[in-house]
């Protein structure tokens, strides 16, 4: 099994920025992650 694809989404929730994070693999399982900011969104990739 290897990592396939790695998607992200970028959302905003009420005033901080919230990064999703989606991995799919060979075998067809994915998961979804998601990384929060307390500081400037340029924080966030």
């Amino acid at each position: 099994m290897h990592i396939t694809a790695l998607k992200t989404f970028m959302q905003r929730v009420d005033d901080r920025p919230r990064l999703l994070v989606k991995i799919e693999t060979s075998e067809g399982i994915s998961g979804w992650g998601e990384a929060y900011n307390h500081g400037p969104d340029w924080a966030l990739p």
